[in-house]
């Protein structure tokens, strides 16, 4: 049978039968790891699913577990607190409840982030009023009624201190632009640090930012270079959350937070609303002398303000001085004539703003606002 040419029946039958016992056993063995792997499933659905359910029920009964507090306010959660307005102007948007600051907790499936509070909104006092992180199915106040959001922490009132002690919005220099305009992007919690570099693409508050609507008092710039990867975004997604996961794309950032580099045709878009500290004599070069009188130039920047009232590292400018930024150090190691825990000498505040007399400020171009500099000062 064969000759030992080709197979037996028998032998092709017994090879047959081994062959299906194989797919046999592997049938048995992929049925049972398919059936543990929707056991799995099922499992995480169930514990996603409690998880959620245990939320919704902590916010309805007024309680929060595990959640951290600011220091203006005490443990008690859930404390009854008034929204103002984020874009600056100090009017009641909306009454809530405070929720928790805790930088890891998700508001609409996106981490909270840095100085910022999740709030439940019960009475929109203003219901037109665009949200500080809106979403593709939330953008004003009516809107997330019920619902929680998220709010600047120095922008959330709580009844029982009736001040929130988080007084850091500080008013940056912004301008009249146009598309293209090389831009930096200063950090939106009040730091004075640019956190990245870029270019101005529009102010149009019905534009679409990751399918989500600019809103007034923002910008959306192109991010080219990070300067402080690890920085919070503004409005974080899902997918985004730090600076350097926006390389390459376009982010919305506070109007106020974005300095423009200055171009002839600036004057070109008109619809921007620049603070008052700021006109004609932005970004004029100046250089600085030594307070102490020795007359020679320790560092070379250009003017932001003379604003009395402008603060400075948190502290009002005051009278007789000038905030100038920071651009070339001189004189690396002179004192500042106003220095902070971080700053304390010209080189320390290279990309910053600091105060200086303003008769030691001298204007380096044609203006009659500024000290025009006098070559003959001794360098």
């Amino acid at each position: 049978m064969g000759g030992g040419v080709t197979i037996s029946k028998l032998a092709f039958l017994q090879s047959r039968d081994k062959h299906v016992l194989q797919l046999g056993e592997q049938h048995t063995d992929m049925r049972s790891r398919i059936k543990h792997l929707e056991s799995l499933v099922h499992k995480l659905i169930g514990h996603h699913e409690t998880m959620q359910n245990e939320e919704d029920k902590n916010e309805q009964n007024g309680s929060q577990v595990d959640k951290t507090s600011p220091v203006s306010m005490s443990p008690k959660s859930l404390d009854k607190c008034k929204l103002l307005d984020w874009c600056g102007m100090d009017e009641i948007v909306a009454e809530g409840r405070w929720c928790s600051s805790d930088p890891n907790e998700l508001v609409n499936h996106t981490p909270l982030g840095p100085n910022a509070m999740k709030v439940r909104v019960d009475i929109p006092n203003k219901p037109e009023a665009f949200l500080w992180r809106p979403s593709p199915n939330m953008s004003c106040m009516e809107q997330a009624q019920g619902k929680t959001i998220a709010w600047p922490a120095d922008k959330v009132v709580l009844q029982i201190s009736q001040q929130s002690e988080n007084e850091d919005n500080i008013s940056m220099p912004s301008s009249k632009n146009m598309n293209s305009i090389k831009c930096k992007l200063f950090n939106w919690s009040g730091k004075e640090e640019i956190v990245a570099e870029g270019r101005w693409f529009s102010n149009d508050p019905k534009m679409l930012v990751n399918d989500i609507p600019l809103g007034p008092n923002a910008m959306i710039v192109w991010v080219d270079i990070p300067t402080c990867p690890e920085s919070f975004l503004w409005r974080p997604t899902p997918n985004m959350t730090y600076i350097e996961d926006v390389i390459g794309t376009k982010v919305a950032w506070p109007a106020n937070k974005v300095v423009l580099e200055n171009s002839p045709n600036i004057e070109e878009v008109g619809n921007l609303s620049s603070p008052s500290s700021v006109n004609k004599n932005s970004k004029k070069k100046c250089n600085l002398l030594d307070f102490s009188g020795s007359g020679k130039i320790v560092a070379e920047g250009h003017w932001s303000s003379s604003d009395p009232g402008e603060l400075v590292h948190f502290v009002p400018l005051g009278p007789n001085a000038t905030r100038v930024w920071v651009d070339i150090p001189r004189v690396p190691t002179v004192s500042l004539w106003r220095p902070t825990s971080e700053l304390h000498c010209i080189e320390d505040a290279i990309g910053t703003t600091i105060a200086w007399p303003s008769d030691k400020v001298f204007n380096i171009g044609e203006d009659d606002d500024l000290p025009q500099f006098n070559s003959n000062v001794i360098n």
